[in-house]
């Protein structure tokens, strides 16, 4: 069973002792120790997205080590991402702690029903539909399973509690059918099926199986036209809970919605966790680029940035986007001269991109270079049009070398412009600092 104990690690991220979800990490292919921190696996580039996300699960639970749902989760993660030996150890998990979560056993008797098990599949079905006893799907697996085994008169019973329950919905029907047909009762398997189609016509399995049926009849003719109507269809069906483990399918998707979930929680350190990941995984992938940097910058960690996005622009020298994302990791950095020099590049690739621009005069001014300031802000104002901030600044980069009526002209045009900020607008007018405060920290 999952020891519902945890240490802390590395950077403070959890990690489990030895149980069977460590041990899978060995199995997956990890070669790891079960005590090294995620952000260890990451740097060594030993971690699939799904190690990776269920060692991120391990630590979202490390807090509430018997919440049913959180195993729920972390099966479902494994089950859609074909580790079904996995999967049966979390839905198991989740039953230790929720003895009557039906979604857990449903799971449960879909995974060992994968693995051979058909008896413990049996097992799971039979108490799923005693706790959920309106789940369609539940009687029609719990049915499928009977047919399997040769348990007929159970599995007409199970058929036909799914038809009760939905006369819309094809397992019931389809299920009755293959019972009667396995019985030698194709006349009952065409009652029924064609009971059904009158209500769902677009059916193609349902026809399928009633061109068997008559076939079986002799009646060949019939037996051909649903046989042909039936051409091309699936015999899958609608299953809700199957449906929402397809949320836990790993890959970039997956990886990146966690991103966006750790950026929520403001958690930059373990983003850029799931970040490098990808980055080996996608090099040229510029959203999770982005995502990178910014998540290296916030944590202080410009050099970081830098070595990641020089990696990318000796594949793609050219890259507008990237260039400014070096600008901003050396800005950060405190070496304004490159910063300046990347600026320049990005507004090379991409002239009518304003933030560029923006960019360029913050630059410039902390080089103490206003007239180059004043340009990048004249700049991206003809670009981007009115912003007001954009137009404090520029009236303050133009007070500042010397050039009052300029700076009075930007002014009246972000009073014009923007009639519901006159009064900051005439602070920053009538409060200018001297000039002889350090240009520096004006932008």
């Amino acid at each position: 069973m999952f020891s519902c104990k945890y240490r802390r690690s590395g950077r403070g991220r959890a990690v489990c002792p030895v149980d069977i979800h460590a041990l899978c990490l060995l199995i997956c292919g990890l070669a790891m120790s079960c005590d090294r921190p995620v952000a260890e696996v990451v740097e060594q580039g030993d971690a699939s997205h799904v190690e990776l996300l269920a060692l991120d699960q391990l630590d979202r639970m490390a807090q509430r080590p018997e919440d049913a749902q959180g195993y729920l989760e972390l099966g479902m993660l494994y089950d859609q991402n074909s580790r079904p030996a996995l999967a049966v150890e979390a839905y198991e998990d989740a039953l230790r702690w929720d003895a009557s979560n039906a979604r857990a056993l449903y799971h449960l008797g879909r995974m060992r029903e994968v693995l051979g098990d058909l008896p413990g599949a049996l097992q799971a079905f039979e108490s799923c539909v005693e706790l959920a006893s309106d789940a369609v799907m539940a009687h029609a697996r719990l049915g499928d399973l009977q047919l399997s085994t040769g348990e007929l008169d159970a599995a007409r019973a199970s058929f036909a509690r799914a038809l009760d329950l939905d006369g819309h919905h094809p397992a019931g029907p389809e299920g009755l059918a293959r019972v009667a047909l396995a019985e030698g009762q194709a006349a009952v398997a065409v009652d029924v099926l064609t009971k059904f189609l009158l209500r769902s016509p677009e059916r193609g399995h349902a026809r399928f199986l009633l061109g068997t049926a008559y076939r079986s009849l002799g009646r060949l003719d019939e037996a051909r036209v649903q046989l042909e109507l039936s051409e091309g269809s699936s015999p899958a069906v609608a299953d809700p809970w199957l449906e929402e483990t397809k949320a836990y399918l790993a890959g970039y998707h997956g990886v990146m919605q966690r991103v966006v979930e750790r950026g929520t929680a403001g958690e930059a350190d373990q983003i850029v966790e799931f970040l490098e990941v990808l980055r080996r995984e996608y090099p040229d992938d510029v959203t999770a680029l982005e995502k990178l940097v910014a998540a290296q910058l916030q944590l202080g960690r410009p050099g970081d940035a830098i070595a990641a996005l020089d990696d990318f622009l000796q594949r793609t020298p050219d890259h507008s986007r990237a260039w400014f994302l070096r600008a901003l990791a050396l800005e950060a950095k405190g070496d304004l001269g490159a910063a300046e020099v990347a600026i320049a590049r990005s507004i090379a690739g991409q002239s009518d991109w304003v933030p560029a621009h923006e960019l360029a005069a913050r630059v410039s001014w902390r080089r103490n270079d206003l007239p180059q300031a004043v340009e990048s802000l004249e700049r991206a104002l003809y670009l981007g049009g009115p912003k007001l901030n954009t137009m404090l600044k520029l009236a303050r980069a133009l007070q500042l070398v010397g050039d009052s009526q300029e700076a009075r002209k930007v002014l009246r045009a972000a009073s014009e412009a923007f009639p519901l900020n006159a009064a900051q607008i005439q602070a920053a007018a009538q409060g200018l600092p001297p000039i002889t405060e350090g240009v520096g920290d004006g932008l």
